[in-house]
């Protein structure tokens, strides 16, 4: 088997994709896999499929499995170009605990040095969809890389216009601030020509129904949401600007979803209207010494980001909290190439 520092491009970023390839129901439908061939092809992505197999008991049956994933992984890959999706690498869990697979999966990418992983979504039911929500949930709480919900054949959205257009949902937190930044490098710094991407930053201003069950003194003015409104889009209108110097045609979209109203659905709506090829979005954590407001936010943050992934309905893009700190910690100067930062005078 080779490693991956034999194979790993000199002039590409290899993405890693977690997949099972006996699951035949989670193969994205065909215009994912357009979408999925033409924007990673223009940002100089190579994928690499992993399946992580569970630990078995002997030899001869750990060998029998192993042919079996890679016989079933060139069915699942067939519809993808050769110069773009690598063919299966095989991981062994060293436990039967599921989150020794996320283990070996977070170390794989942190080998090949990955932006990002890929993940299959579920299309299952019952106990096997438990299973799926228990390793997409670890592996969001885990990856200090952000990951990408693909749709499938069963459940896929329709076909991706041309230009692509990519829905940021975003409450203005600092969490929310840091992976827009993020997704702006990955995509922007490394554009070639030919690729064609639009925008549509997307803010609900609502009030969760769990923020009114608890005492968080939320101050209710007569005209809150008129406030909310006019701060939103002045903060908007920032990102907007920032996205459109890096020459992304950007629009801002703000809407009143009141109290009580599912933010999760508001996006999905939202991105319905907007025609999105992808949503993006981040998911925070909270602490101990966090207010009791904003620990409440985070919990939302964290349900919404989950809510809109298992619908299943768009490919999502979602920085977990491990890759929302790993993202702050882009240089300087590459905060300065954004505009987020202005260059020290000497």
């Amino acid at each position: 088997m080779e490693s991956p520092e034999d194979w790993k491009p000199k002039n590409k970023s290899v993405i890693v994709w977690a997949l099972d390839p006996f699951e035949t129901a989670t193969i994205p439908d065909q215009s994912m896999i357009r979408f999925i061939s033409a924007w990673f092809t223009a940002l100089f992505f190579e994928i690499q499929p992993v399946y992580v197999l569970p630990k078995t008991g002997s030899a001869p049956r750990k060998a029998i499995e192993i042919r079996a994933a890679e016989e079933s992984g060139l069915r699942y890959l067939q519809e993808f170009a050769p110069q773009l999706v690598r063919p299966l690498e095989i991981l062994h869990a060293r436990s039967s605990l599921r989150k020794n697979e996320v283990l070996e999966l977070l170390a794989f990418a942190e080998l090949v040095d990955a932006p990002l992983i890929m993940v299959s979504s579920h299309g299952r039911k019952g106990l096997e969809k438990v299973f799926f929500g228990s390793f997409a949930e670890n592996l969001l709480a885990r990856s200090t890389k952000p990951l990408f919900f693909l749709t499938h054949s069963e459940l896929g959205a329709d076909e991706p216009l041309k230009p692509i257009h990519v829905l940021f949902a975003t409450d203005f937190s600092e969490e929310s601030l840091t992976a827009f930044k993020n997704f702006l490098h990955t995509t922007s710094v490394r554009k070639p020509k030919g690729l064609d991407m639009g925008l549509t930053i997307f803010n609900s201003i609502s009030i969760p129904s769990l923020a009114l069950s608890a005492d968080c003194g939320l101050p209710l003015s007569d005209d809150f949401f008129a406030e909310q409104t006019k701060w939103a889009c002045a903060e908007g209108s920032k990102l907007v600007a920032h996205a459109e110097m890096l020459g992304i045609q950007t629009k801002l979209r703000v809407t009143n979803g009141g109290i009580g109203t599912d933010t999760g659905a508001m996006i999905l709506a939202a991105a319905a209207k907007e025609r999105a090829s992808l949503i993006v979005m981040a998911s925070g954590r909270s602490s101990m010494t966090d207010t009791l407001l904003t620990m409440l936010t985070a919990i939302v943050s964290g349900n919404i980001a989950r809510e809109v992934f298992r619908s299943n309905r768009y490919a999502v893009w979602i920085y977990g909290p491990n890759a929302i700190d790993n993202s702050a910690m882009l240089g300087t100067r590459n905060l300065q190439q954004l505009g987020f930062l202005e260059p020290k005078e000497h």
